[in-house]
């Protein structure tokens, strides 16, 4: 029997197989179809959906140039230098303290992230950022609960009726940046009005309307929530990944993962913004000192 006829009579004895597999099997497979599109739907459907925002730095090396203007021996200690530490020292610092923890914080802090607001769709909470018609103003001398999503419904133009509830509470001074207290099984109901102090001894804020000109959707269920700055910042430092463009070039590409695409980009350029004004002071106050040491020399002479 020729050698092309075997290798045709074991493919049609293997798609024999197969296909009687699949006869013997076939709800098995049709079951496993259908669990799988639904599981696909679901996650499509129900997940809270994410962004990713990216921006460009550009980062300058300060390193004179080989072959520049000053003495000679300035040129042979930056060769030595540069061939010691590599050339790309610089932009590594820089990178370095753009990824610094002092730096994200600053960032969160001048956003004024300690509040995070949402609202309610048909079975998540959403972030809502700017968008929420109302803006959450807390005393920082007094306790407020951490991390317990308060949810607030409108019952008129300028009324509403707030509730939360926690397993454990704990709760926090954002003056001393210490906690105060905690509790088991913590309830709280309690309708207001915008504008008014809500207080209790274990919190204290007031709730304005964001836009007054804009009716609110009473049918919305929105929620806001308080987070320590060390807590922000943990969150937005573990989000953001710091790519090089180029190998030869200085550029680095800042990356951050968000479920709010404003509030990511806000993130983005005050990153950028904070660290190109403690550039600028950095490099101010190298230059201040080098100012007072000549003048120093220059008096002394």
């Amino acid at each position: 029997m020729p050698h092309n006829q075997n290798i045709n009579i074991e493919e049609e004895n293997e798609f024999r197989k197969i296909t009687n597999l699949i006869l013997k099997n076939y709800r098995l497979f049709i079951i496993s179809v259908f669990t799988a599109l639904v599981i696909a739907f679901s996650i499509n459907r129900y997940s809270i959906p994410t962004y990713s925002v990216s921006s460009s730095i550009l980062i300058k090396g300060s390193n004179p140039q080989p072959g520049g203007g000053g003495s000679t021996s300035g040129n042979q200690n930056d060769f030595i230098y540069s061939n010691l530490f590599g050339s790309n020292q610089n932009f590594q610092n820089e990178l370095w303290i753009m990824k610094s923890y002092p730096v994200i914080e600053k960032t969160v802090r001048n956003l004024d992230l300690s509040v995070t607001y949402y609202y309610k769709g048909r079975f998540n909470f959403y972030e809502a950022y700017k968008n929420a018609p109302f803006k959450v103003s807390f005393l920082p001398t007094h306790p407020q609960p951490l991390d317990i999503k308060f949810t607030i419904t409108f019952l008129g133009a300028d009324s509403f009726n707030i509730t939360a509830e926690s397993k454990r509470a704990t709760f926090f001074n954002f003056e001393s940046n210490t906690v105060s207290h905690r509790k088991e099984k913590w309830v709280f109901e309690q309708n207001g009005k915008f504008g008014e102090l809500i207080e209790t001894p274990d919190l204290a804020f007031i709730i304005d309307s964001r836009d007054t000109t804009r009716a609110i959707d009473n049918s919305i269920p929105y929620g806001f929530k308080f987070s320590t700055i060390n807590s922000i910042s943990g969150a937005v430092k573990s989000r953001l990944e710091y790519t090089v463009v180029d190998r030869q070039a200085t550029v680095i590409n800042i990356t951050l993962i968000t479920e709010s695409l404003a509030k990511g980009v806000d993130i983005v350029n005050e990153l950028m913004s904070v660290y190109s004004d403690q550039n600028l002071e950095r490099k101010n106050y190298l230059a201040t000192i080098t100012v007072d040491y000549i003048e120093d020399q220059l008096n002394q002479i």
